[in-house]
Formats: C-alpha cells, structure tokens, sequence
C-alpha cells in the first residue's frame, strides 16, 4: 500500500476526512470574507499555483529583508457555473468555473477540491476552496473576484441530476447549483471503469472510458455550433500542462477552451517559474520541469528556488514548497494537497 512520506516535524497537515483537505494548520481559521464584494469589484483569473518565487541564495543566507510567508486558508465560493456551452452528458468530463471572493492584494486562489458521492439519483458535489494568504499582512484592501476552472470526471458520474454545494458555506453564503446530465443513445455514455481507454488526443469519445490516460472526454461547440465530444487534457495554468508533458495551454481552434497542446516551441515566450526551455520529447523545444520537492527553511519567497514558494509549517517554521491546484501540478511520483509531497510504495 502507498504511504505519504511526510516531514513530521515540519508541516502540519490534518487528515482527509469528511470532505476537508489538508491544511497548514491543525485548526480552521477564522473567516475573513464577511464584507460583501462591490458590484464593480475587478474579476481576475485565480488559481494559478506557481508564483514567481526569487533564486535560493547560498545554503545559510537569505535574501529576505523582512519574514513573509504564506499560510492555506478555507474561503466560501461567491458562485459556481457551468463553463461549457454544451450541455453536459453522463460520462464525460464537466467543467465549472469557480468563484472566490479575495479581499486584499496578499491572497491568492490556492486551490479547489472537489468531492463526489453518488447517491441514489443525483451526484453530490462537493467544492471547497482554499486561498493562500501571505503574512504577516500588509496589504490594502483590494476586494475582487477570482475565477478559476475545476473538472468533475466523468468515471466518477452514476446519475442524471447533479447538486453542487460549498464545503466551506455558512448561513447566508452562495447556495449551491444543479442541473441535469443528457444522455445519449444506447448505452455509449455511462463509464464505470477506471481502465484508460484507447482514444488519443483529438480522437472523438462517447465518454471519458474512451480516452487514454491522462485525457479527459470533453465536450465543445462545432463549426455550426453543433455538440462535439473529444479526448484532450483540460487545464488552468500553464503548470498543469508543463509539469506533465512540457506542453502548454492554450485554446486551439475546433476544440475546447484551456487545453494542454504541444507547443512549436517555448523560445518566444518564458516557460512557468521552475521550467527551463530545452529540447522537447517529440523534437523541438518544450518547457522543462526542474522544480524539486527538497524541504528547506525560508524566511520569504525569495530564499526559494523558482516554481516553490515558504509556507508555514509546525511550530512557526517556514518551509519551501511546490504549490498546486492539481495533481498535474506536481513533479512524478508526488501527490497535490495544496503543496506537492512526495509519496513512495
């Protein structure tokens, strides 16, 4: 059985249980949304999990001039929505985009979990999002709305009706979406199996059965605006295509949005923090990943190498990690719980 390698001493992570993730902290903190965001708060793109951290300097110096790290905190969603225009089928993979309210310039989306338990008629979904703060804060307030993108699977979907909820929700917060799944003819679509299918990249799919592993069966508009079902790797951030394969993504022309795609190279543009451009698995350039998952204290980002960032740790310690939304965020062999920990056999 695998087992999470874990620094005891240094991180605090609660266990998973009853729909809560990990956290740097043996207690939730205290809410911090209460206010009410303007009407003409700014919308940004969130959940991007790899700051552009500075380079480590030599091992016993630092480069900070104050302590400034960042700590995991659980933050109500404003809304959630379905991102597709397409409506979703039984079997493949549904997208959402998610609302997080932020407060001040020194908070950024961490993260989205999303739990599924099938009941007897409808899926319940459960989202609870997670926001990094930095401290101590000095920031003004800056109140703006994040949006970022979370993936229910399709292997994971047993009824028609889904209901999605706020793992994080008090009395007053956003009450939840539902809506119905189509089906399609015969019996194509349902996908009970965790077996990769066959389907590559760009191949039609009745269901995420149908796609080799990795992809995702995700549907889209056609030329005529007609539903389309195809095999891709849905992704937020560059991180998530990088850390993978060293593509990129981007929204290519007769697919879905936010997909991970080769690049022709990575010399135009600067690859993620933490990636450098090199020679790519297929010919060509592609973005590298060179991050690791060494612990070693910090006293800011700054005394960490690019794509990792300090968190807090047990008893007041700052530690360098590797952020992430996703599992696709990590480096092999590594697991996201917020930040990436290796795990071994």
């Amino acid at each position: 059985m695998a087992r999470w390698r874990m620094p005891l001493l240094l991180v605090a992570l609660a266990p998973l249980a009853c729909g809560r993730t990990e956290t740097f902290e043996a207690r939730r903190p205290a809410r911090t949304d209460g206010g009410v965001i303007p009407a003409d708060a700014a919308i940004v793109d969130g959940g991007d999990p790899s700051p552009d951290a500075g380079p480590a300097e030599d091992a016993g110096s630092s480069a900070c001039t104050a302590v400034e790290f960042w700590r995991l905190e659980p933050r109500a969603l404003r809304a959630a929505f379905l991102s597709d225009a397409v409506t979703p089928r039984m079997g493949s993979t549904e997208r959402l985009n998610v609302e997080v309210g932020l407060e001040t310039a020194c908070e950024e989306v961490a993260r989205v979990e999303v739990i599924v338990m099938p009941g007897n008629a409808t899926d319940f979904v459960t989202l609870s999002a997670f926001v990094w703060v930095r401290e101590p804060e000095r920031c003004e307030p800056a109140p703006r709305v994040a949006v970022t993108r979370v993936s229910i699977p399709g292997r994971q979907a047993g009824n028609g009706r889904v209901a999605i909820r706020d793992g994080h929700a008090e009395p007053g917060d956003w009450e939840g979406l539902s809506y119905l799944r189509s089906e399609c003819p015969g019996s194509l679509c349902p996908c009970d199996s965790w077996a990769p299918g066959s389907a590559g990249v760009g191949q039609w799919c009745n269901s995420d059965c149908d796609c080799a592993a990795g992809l995702s069966c995700l549907a889209f508009a056609g030329p005529q605006g007609q539903p389309r079902w195809g095999c891709f790797a849905p992704c937020e951030t560059g991180v998530d295509c990088a850390a993978a394969q060293g593509e990129v993504c981007g929204d290519p022309d007769g697919a879905p949005n936010l997909i991970c795609v080769p690049p022709a190279s990575c010399e135009p543009s600067p690859c993620p923090p933490g990636f450098r451009c090199g020679p790519g698995p297929s010919g060509g350039t592609a973005c590298l990943d060179e991050r690791h998952g060494r612990l070693e204290a910090c006293d800011c980002d700054a005394d960490c190498l690019p794509g990792l960032r300090c968190v807090l740790g047990l008893l007041d310690s700052h530690i360098c990690m590797i952020p992430c939304a996703t599992e696709r965020d990590c480096p092999d062999d590594h697991t996201c719980r917020g930040v990436c920990l290796m795990h071994a056999d």
